[in-house]
């Protein structure tokens, strides 16, 4: 199975990826609809990290742990690909959130979350 998790953190297992797949559309679709990537979107930890490095200061602890939220934050209404005014574009998108709302639907748990215990250097 093809998942795509490289926007989001880690998945644990099949559940997890379920959300992550049907989670990652938001922004393509956010795009196609209103012409913005306007979405709240989970950093990586290696971002986080980053985050911190680029304002000056330092990391002293990281690491994951499973938030038990919701896995419905990863729904978005099929009805707002349905208006995306680009017909290659909504098909392309219908798709895949079709074959990811199938497997959400199955069963998805959030995924891991990332943090970061930071001080200044």
């Amino acid at each position: 199975m093809n998942f795509n998790v490289k926007k989001l953190l880690i998945a644990n297992n099949e559940r997890q990826r379920a959300h992550l797949e049907l989670y990652n559309l938001r922004e393509e679709i956010f795009e196609a609809l209103l012409g913005e990537k306007d979405d709240l979107h989970y950093p990586t930890l290696e971002k986080l990290v980053e985050l911190v490095e680029k304002a000056g200061g330092r990391v002293i602890e990281s690491g994951t742990f499973e938030p038990g939220l919701p896995h419905y934050l990863a729904y978005i209404p099929r009805e707002y690909v349905e208006k995306i005014e680009d017909e290659k574009k909504r098909a392309e998108l219908l798709e895949r959130w079709d074959e990811g709302y199938e497997k959400w639907k199955r069963g998805a748990e959030h995924p891991p979350v990332g943090w970061v215990l930071a001080g200044n250097r």
